[in-house]
């Protein structure tokens, strides 16, 4: 899979999580301090970000970092102890995010 590709799903999954949240690009923006433009760069693919952006989003949006990155983070953020693995269903369409 192409980084872009990579970039396009993390955004996807940011996307997803800030609208269940109920949460704006706005809103999200201004939390952590970037432009509404930026995080709709991000949403879209069309920007690559830091870890640390990635770490700030999560927060905000009152969640775990893996469920951002890659499902597949989880088993390794449980292995260095980073995560306790719960679950959380997606309100949106019933899936696990």
């Amino acid at each position: 899979m192409s980084q872009h590709a990579l970039d396009r799903e993390m955004g996807q999954r940011i996307r997803i999580l800030r609208m269940a949240r109920g949460v704006t690009q706005a809103a999200l923006a201004k939390t952590i301090r970037l432009s509404r433009t930026q995080i709709t760069n991000l949403e879209a693919g069309r920007s690559a970000w830091s870890l640390w952006h990635i770490a700030q989003i999560a927060a905000a949006l009152n969640t775990e970092l893996w469920r951002i990155c890659h499902p597949q983070w989880r088993i390794l953020l449980e292995i260095a102890g980073g995560e306790d693995g719960r679950e959380e269903q997606d309100s949106m369409d019933g899936s696990y995010i």
